[in-house]
């Protein structure tokens, strides 16, 4: 009799271990996951800086080589005004590249605005400056999101265009942003050539791995669908933490 009330009270004490350990091992494996995307994400900042690095020594360099040598001809013809047109132009081309490449690093529309007006923003300098045509549709965004969340949407979207300019030949791209209950769904589609994305993947190209950690660090997923000579849709689904919601930051003078 005592050998059964033994054994009924070590039973639960088993099921107990066993839960223990099944939950040692969850949270064990759901570090090595946090810490492998907070690589991953650091290797996308690193790529990032590298890129931006290259874009200021190529870019700005060359401008400054430009406006030097304008200068050096001022200098020597002060009386030929045509040196003096074309540094004045040298200039206000360097400084408009300036400002768009200072945008697409930090959207300060979103921090005077919200996320509607940095996407409307973004995508009509960027129409201007490749030509595409976008459709941009959007439901429910209109009032603040968390604000990592803005940037999370703001990025990817801005990455997946940046890859339909560079690498897609698109004339055409379809950007959707819709506030759902309790997500935000955001899809990018563009009629382009297309690309393998399990081989784009393997070579680390097209932004997508970057993309993708994004998403997955903002509790979202996202997805890539692309059939060559058919375009190529980026979709991504981003959970709203409500108790985070920002109210719209004060004006600046």
């Amino acid at each position: 009799m005592n050998e059964e009330v033994k054994n009924r009270n070590k039973k639960p004490k088993e099921k107990l271990k066993v839960i223990v350990r099944e939950s040692e091992h969850k949270i064990k494996r759901m570090k090595e996951e946090f810490q492998q995307l907070s690589r991953r994400l650091l290797e996308d900042q690193e790529r990032e800086r590298n890129a931006i690095g290259r874009e200021l020594h190529d870019e700005v360099g060359g401008y400054l080589t430009i406006l030097g040598i304008y200068l050096s001809k001022m200098n020597k013809e002060p009386e030929n005004k045509a040196w003096l047109q074309q540094f004045t132009q040298a200039l206000e081309d360097m400084v408009q590249y300036v400002r768009s490449l200072s945008h697409s690093l930090y959207p300060v529309m979103l921090e005077k605005g919200d996320l509607l007006a940095a996407l409307t923003s973004y995508i009509e300098s960027y129409k201007r400056r490749t030509g595409i045509r976008v459709a941009f549709k959007h439901k429910g965004i209109e009032e603040r999101l968390p604000q990592h969340l803005e940037a999370v949407v703001y990025r990817i979207i801005q990455e997946a265009l940046t890859n339909v300019a560079k690498h897609s030949t698109a004339e055409s791209v379809r950007v959707t942003v819709t506030r759902l209950k309790n997500e935000i769904k955001l899809l990018v589609d563009d009629d382009g050539r297309g690309f393998d994305v399990s081989k784009a993947m393997q070579a680390g190209g097209y932004g997508i791995s970057s993309m993708k950690n994004r998403a997955l660090f903002a509790g979202g997923r996202l997805d890539v669908e692309s059939i060559p000579g058919r375009g190529t849709c980026v979709t991504s689904w981003l959970p709203i933490n409500e108790k985070k919601t920002n109210n719209p930051p004060a004006s600046q003078s």
